[in-house]
């Protein structure tokens, strides 16, 4: 008779985030990053049990130590979008809230991408940095890679609008009102390359900027996956 494992809460909760991330993943515009055609595979083989690297019973595996990300905030809701956004009008032609687009931010978001009208719920944390550190390990701690985890151009737009119109003003919220930047998150532009984007509240406007990957100060702010740090 098989093993029957007891399965905590907490165990099927993030089971379920696990699922929703591969479907996230497989439904891009543009194509998937990952082979639809390995994952059916790789389900199948735990469906049946299969597993293809042992698993320490008892034994807890150590994370790797990102003391330089501090976790802020969790379990920060971005309702799914069920109304057109159009991108132009929304950054443009705003009444509720004002934006500085920066040249990148123009090129490779707000004149590239098309109107679009559907976007899944997204559950976030925020971290701040205790030190001065570079894009590529902020990405390594945050579970994404130039070519896995990635947010599309779509979501980038619909976070920063969500976002910011919670702030319209600069009053203090989840975004840094400071002068500080807050990363919303890393997408693959349309030559190839992978770019950061950034928005922060500058007096009278949010600024919204896109930059390649490079370095960033002790106390801007990281939105992140939910669960992907452990506090």
């Amino acid at each position: 008779m098989a093993e029957k494992f007891n399965v905590t809460g907490e165990q099927d909760l993030n089971i379920d985030k696990q699922m929703f991330e591969i479907k996230r993943q497989i439904r891009q515009k543009g194509g998937s990053p990952i082979d639809p055609k390995l994952v059916a595979l790789a389900l199948q083989d735990v469906v049946m049990g299969k597993f293809h690297s042992e698993i320490m019973k008892d034994k807890v595996v150590s994370q790797p130590n990102f003391s330089f990300l501090e976790i802020k905030q969790t379990g920060i809701v971005i309702p799914c979008l069920t109304e057109q956004f159009i991108p132009n009008d929304i950054f443009r032609n705003n009444s509720k809230v004002k934006y500085y687009l920066g040249d990148n931010y123009k090129k490779y978001l707000v004149d590239k991408t098309q109107p679009f009208n559907t976007l899944p719920e997204a559950i976030v944390d925020k971290s701040v940095l205790k030190k001065q550190t570079t894009d590529k390990d902020i990405m390594t701690a945050i579970g994404v890679s130039e070519t896995e985890n990635l947010l599309s151009e779509e979501e980038i737009l619909y976070r920063t609008s969500y976002l910011t119109e919670q702030q319209p003003n600069g009053e203090k919220g989840l975004l840094l009102t400071d002068g500080s930047w807050t990363i919303i998150g890393y997408f693959l532009c349309s030559d190839g390359v992978v770019r950061v984007a950034r928005v922060s509240w500058r007096g009278v406007s949010w600024s919204c900027y896109v930059d390649g990957l490079g370095l960033w100060h002790e106390g801007y702010e990281v939105l992140s996956r939910n669960g992907i740090l452990k506090p």
